[in-house]
Formats: C-alpha cells, structure tokens, sequence
C-alpha cells in the first residue's frame, strides 16, 4: 500500500479490508491444494514433490498392487456418472478391498463428496427413503444407510464423485488415510518500507498434502 494511501486511510478501514482479503486467500489456497488429488484422481503425476503419491499408482485405480500378490480396486473399470447403482458398486468395492496380505480389509462408507454440479443429484439420491427414480416403488433406499453427502466447490469435474469411509486415527487403524500436515500454519504480518514508506502485506505457511495408502477411497470421475 502506498504511503500517500496510508496517510488518507486514519481508521485503517483498506488495511481491514486488504488483511482480510490475504487471510481469505489464504484459506482458499489451502482448498486448492487439498482438492489436488480428487481433481487429478487417475493421474500418477498430479503431486508435487512434497507430496505423497501412495503405492504408485493414481489415487482411483483398478490395480492397486497387494504386496503378497494380486491387485484391488477402487474405481470402476469404465468410470460411470454417480447414480444409485454406480454408488451400490462403489460401497461393495470398499467392503471387500484387500490388506498387504491379500486379507479381507473391509471398511464402511461415511462420506459422499461430489462438486457443486452433482449435489441435486446427491441430495436425490440420499434425501429419499425409497428408491429413487423408479416410478410407485416401496423398496427402501438401502444405498444411502450411514452416508453424509458434502458439496466441495473446488473440485473442478462436475460429474466426478467420490466415496470416502471413516478418517483413520492413525496408520495402523481402518478408515481413509487423507492427510494434511500443517509445518507452519497461516501466519501474516505488516511492515512499512524504509525508503518508500509503504506498507507491505506478506503471508506464509508450510503445508504437505498426501496419503499412504488409497484404502478407504473410492469413486470415479464419471461418464464424460
């Protein structure tokens, strides 16, 4: 901020709205890189170097390697729009996913995340006690037991989904082993310029994003 701007603002009410507007920025990137990989789900190159990648192969994949031998997956082998069934698929798939040692490593479904553009269709799909989009039916939505559907902004495939289960404590327990490892956390500060007399606005933070292990996701990046 320049300083003649400075002198005219007495009550700081730009430099409120300027710290506001770093601290908002902030955040947003926080979400950006957090959503990286659900925005590159079948991309074995999407992480930076201080990210983690998992067992080498894309976040959603058919052939997750088990280390005694053979593959699982957690995605369909041809990607499907979300729908009653595709989810069905999707909740058996994680039931039934595999241990390093090629044991039943079962784990239930929590979490339903989808963009902005599916969430009607989220919201359809577990807002009926019924099945949905079948005309006169009493059959109960069996699909949708124990799921809370979250609409993420920052995913940038409208027709993607994903399927998480339960957010693992630690590495030896069962559930999703997503990450966020915060090394230094949002901090800002303001100084003047010595020489010019403007006043500078800076932010930092240190922050990986990773997983260990692909177990406890699942979903596709739809049709299209």
């Amino acid at each position: 901020m320049e300083q003649a701007t400075v002198e005219d603002d007495p009550r700081g009410l730009l430099t409120s709205d300027l710290a506001t507007s770093l601290a908002q920025t902030g955040r947003e990137t926080l979400e950006y890189l957090a959503a990286v990989p659900f925005n590159n789900p079948t991309s074995t190159t999407a992480f930076a170097p201080w990210m983690s990648g998992g067992d080498g192969v894309a976040m959603l994949s058919t052939s997750h390697p088990v280390l005694s031998g053979g593959v699982w997956a957690n995605t369909p082998s041809s990607h499907v729009d979300l729908s009653v069934a595709a989810l069905q698929a999707a909740r058996t798939r994680m039931e039934k996913i595999q241990n390093a040692r090629g044991f039943q490593y079962k784990m239930d479904a929590k979490t339903l995340v989808v963009p902005t553009d599916s969430r009607w269709i989220m919201e359809e799909i577990l807002g009926s006690p019924t099945l949905p989009y079948v005309a006169k039916t009493d059959t109960p939505n069996t699909v949708r037991e124990g799921l809370t559907g979250i609409v993420w902004s920052h995913l940038t495939d409208a027709d993607s989904w994903f399927l998480l289960a339960r957010k693992a404590k630690n590495k030896s327990d069962k559930g999703h082993q997503l990450k966020c490892v915060m090394r230094v956390a949002p901090q800002f500060d303001r100084d003047n310029d010595f020489e010019t007399g403007d006043r500078k606005y800076k932010g930092r933070m240190r922050v990986g994003f990773g997983y260990p292990d692909a177990r406890g996701v699942d979903g596709s990046t739809g049709a299209a």
